[in-house]
């Protein structure tokens, strides 16, 4: 599902804009009321670890031109 999501969003958008974008998405889908608990919790987790990832991505890659 998270990937399906992800897929949606606009590749040519910033890092920013394209997490925020796949926030409002995952919300909506959360808010329709499709998923259980166990589900939610997992899309959830997802976003974060994705998160933190291109945090740390976005780090690295500082370091690399700096």
């Amino acid at each position: 599902m998270n990937v399906k999501i992800l897929r949606e969003v606009n590749l040519n958008m910033s890092k920013e804009n394209m997490m925020k974008e796949t926030a409002k998405k995952l919300r909506n889908e959360i808010l329709k009321g499709n998923y259980d608990e166990k589900q939610i919790l997992t899309l959830l987790l997802s976003y974060v670890i994705e998160t933190i990832d291109n945090t740390i991505k976005d780090k690295d890659d500082k370091r690399l031109y700096s």
